[in-house]
């Protein structure tokens, strides 16, 4: 188990959060921006995060009856005297999106660019194909030291004390921290996540004492924290989501689209444009496939949550992947995923038997909720489907959908919030959260 020493959490006071790192001359440099996010007066300050808790609210939408709270259904919580406690009928936040796990920013939209691709869109102003792009690159070009201050002081100053006073004082009661399954990977040659170091894949570790200092700055204000496993080996086909993969590894079975026999065995992870990720992870027993480390990855994080001093004991629930196998058109990987999600709530439920667990699926489909109502062990069992509304899905050429003309543009955004993904849903009176909701006009 994963415990916490006494020396441990003294160094958040000095390293974990809001007190960034002191990396050798320049090695923040393409990080800098990162600060200006709500930090800088006449930019956007705190009506960008006005903006951001109106655009990404995670809505409980529960099955409960009308002359019941609607989240009932997610009691029992961890700490009755949050502010998003059984008690409340939604949770209002803001995802954390671009801190421990970063997207992409490419310098140019290229012809064959991913849907994804939004050149100088982050405030980080890095340009990378993904963070282990980012991350080898600086690596390559300044050395290991370089690139772990680089990681240490995003970590330490991207997101600050005063922006989360900000959301609070808007009525931010929860926040989606999204995570790397490597934040529970020890560095090559090291023996605890929580060490600096270099992951078998080439990510920087370490990234878990700066969740562990956002945990306890988040408990001081009574906002509660849902952990959400963002990224897992090779989450996505051709998407950025701390890897550029050529096929979404973590979840795929011999057989599946794209998926060469012994694929999914561990060993070099095949890139979107060509190339391969080098890992030095080798199979053992119990971990012979990226499948297998998704689902390590899963027991490892809920077991250290189940561990956290009271200081730290905020999240309120635990999501166990974001988007799975997205970027292949249609749903291929349906079957594939929800195996996976079998496997994966089973590790979670060893370490947090009552916690509320969150899943996510493109697209929801009745085949969606009759597995999450299958799965329930019972009925105080709960399970969150999280679902993302963005406006800018609803028309891709690429997918040989027309693009919407302005009156259907305006339906989509005022009336019709309720179709499509948030009426299978509700229709199953399937407990929901709207994880990440957009306009992106």
């Amino acid at each position: 188990m994963m415990g916490f020493a006494d020396s441990e959490l003294d160094q958040l006071r000095d390293d974990g959060f809001g007190a960034a790192s002191q990396p050798p001359r320049g090695a923040n440099r393409a990080l800098a921006a990162s600060h200006l996010l709500l930090d800088a007066p006449g930019r956007c300050g705190a009506a960008l995060l006005s903006a951001m808790a109106l655009v990404v609210t995670l809505a409980v939408l529960s099955s409960a009856p009308a002359t019941q709270p609607a989240a009932a259904a997610l009691a029992p919580l961890p700490l009755a005297t949050l502010a998003a406690s059984a008690s409340s009928t939604k949770w209002r936040g803001v995802s954390l999106g671009g801190w421990l796990v970063m997207e992409i920013n490419p310098s140019v939209k290229g012809p064959n660019a991913t849907l994804d691709s939004r050149p100088k869109w982050m405030f980080d102003q890095f340009e990378a194909a993904s963070e282990l792009d980012f991350v080898s690159e600086l690596r390559g070009a300044h050395g290991d030291d370089y690139a772990i201050a680089t990681m240490r002081n995003h970590w330490s100053g991207y997101i600050t004390e005063r922006m989360l006073d900000d959301a609070q004082a808007l009525g931010v009661d929860t926040v989606r921290i999204p995570v790397g399954y490597w934040i529970v990977d020890s560095p090559d040659g090291g023996r605890s996540p929580l060490e600096y170091g270099i992951s078998p894949e080439g990510f920087i570790t370490g990234g878990l004492n700066h969740l562990l200092a956002m945990l306890v700055a988040l408990k001081k204000r009574k906002i509660g924290a849902l952990i959400d496993i963002h990224s897992m080996p090779c989450n996505s086909y051709c998407v950025s989501d701390g890897l550029s993969c050529a096929a979404p590894l973590a979840f795929a079975r011999e057989g599946d689209v794209l998926m060469a026999p012994g694929a999914g065995d561990i060993g070099k992870m095949a890139r979107c444009r060509g190339g391969a990720y080098p890992t030095t992870r080798k199979p053992t027993q119990g971990t012979a496939t990226w499948r297998d480390v998704g689902v390590n990855a899963v027991s490892a994080l809920a077991e250290w949550i189940a561990a956290l001093p009271e200081e730290a004991a905020c999240v309120v629930a635990f999501q166990l992947a974001n988007e799975p196998a997205i970027g292949i058109a249609g749903s291929p990987y349906l079957h594939s995923v929800n195996l996976w999600y079998e496997r994966a709530l089973q590790a979670a439920r060893e370490h947090l038997p009552s916690m509320p667990l969150v899943l996510s699926w493109l697209e929801p489909s009745d085949v969606v909720t009759a597995f999450l109502k299958s799965a329930k062990r019972s009925e105080k069992d709960v399970l969150v489907a999280d679902h993302h509304y963005y406006l800018n899905w609803l028309a891709i050429p690429q997918f040989g959908m027309p693009l919407l003309t302005w009156a259907k543009l305006h339906r989509a955004a005022c009336a019709a919030v309720a179709e499509g993904g948030l009426e299978v849903y509700t229709r199953a009176k399937q407990p929901m959260i709207i994880g990440e909701w957009s306009l992106a006009v």
